[in-house]
């Protein structure tokens, strides 16, 4: 066998290196949302309180986590 033989991997360690590469780097990734910020002009803000009259919900978001 030469030396050039001796130093090629098994195909099964290859496939196997390559997965655990992929998967770290899936891992890594992160994807990120810019989420817009809009603020009201400083004078119109007023604080919200209960007598405001205004109905309110609740809103969930899910991010997936």
């Amino acid at each position: 066998m030469s030396t050039r033989t001796k130093a090629l991997l098994d195909p099964w360690v290859i496939d196997h290196l390559r997965k655990q590469q992929e998967e770290d780097e899936r891992a890594r990734y992160r994807p990120v949302m810019e989420i817009p910020l809009i603020q009201p002009p400083a004078e119109n803000h007023k604080p919200y309180g209960d007598d405001d009259g205004v109905e309110r919900g609740v809103a969930i978001i899910d991010l997936g986590f």
